[in-house]
């Protein structure tokens, strides 16, 4: 018998739940060398999931994702979504996790799953208050807070790497924004406007930035004007 039907057949019956583990012994014992790519497959079969789940945070609060890859053993990738083109109403306070646990796999958030103006999961909440985002997230895409007239407060992680600069128009409560980031994140314009920030008040806004980094950002286009700049 090959080592990929041998593997195949110890998976299935459970005599172990590392596939990789099963190979090794297999080609001790056939000197049949395994094809590691078709172990990560079998694997990750084996942990199959939908391409979508909710899941709930510590604080009761139950959050949308996508998957983006569930290849790798044990461990995938999601952004945090809409379900299926309808309108999730985060509301209140909404934290973003670093990380899910679901159906025996490990998910990193890595972003937001943005069409325009049909699948963003933050576009036009008009309860939402605040939001705090992990550090797996490098991109605050075109209108990721648009109309969300509530929100007061975002804290952003340290993997941001850019930013729309339509990401927070018409949030005329925003008052207070936490970036994490060490290094100005990059401010993309992807329509023409006047401001920096298309329909943001930078001046009414506190920008808190880690310790040793205000210069920078007193520095970087479009972070310069916030109305006060603080290191925490």
């Amino acid at each position: 018998m090959k080592a990929q039907n041998v593997i195949l057949i110890a998976i299935v019956t459970g005599i172990t739940t590392n596939a990789c583990h099963v190979a090794r012994e297999v080609e001790t014992m056939t000197s049949v060398p395994y094809d590691i790519s078709i172990i990560h497959y079998i694997d990750s079969m084996r942990h199959a999931v939908e391409p979508h789940f909710y899941a709930d945070n510590p604080d009761g609060k139950r959050l949308y994702y996508k998957v983006v890859d569930s290849l790798s053993v044990g461990f995938g990738t999601v952004l945090l979504a809409t379900p299926n083109g309808e309108r999730q109403l985060y509301a209140g306070r909404i934290v973003v996790p670093d990380t899910i646990l679901f159906n025996e796999m490990t998910y990193k958030v890595t972003g937001l799953y943005h069409v325009p103006f049909r699948e963003n999961p933050f576009f036009g909440m008009p309860d939402l208050t605040e939001v705090v985002l992990p550090d797996g997230i490098t991109e605050l895409p075109y209108l990721t807070f648009f109309r969300c007239f509530g929100l007061t407060s975002i804290q952003i992680g340290t993997g941001l790497k850019q930013i729309d600069s339509t990401a927070f128009a018409w949030c005329q409560k925003l008052t207070d924004i936490t970036i994490l980031c060490t290094t100005p994140p990059t401010i993309v314009r992807t329509i023409e406007h006047d401001n920096d920030f298309m329909l943001f008040d930078q001046t009414k806004c506190t920008l808190h930035v880690p310790q040793g980094t205000a210069h920078l950002y007193r520095q970087a286009e479009g972070w310069k004007d916030f109305g006060q700049i603080i290191e925490e």
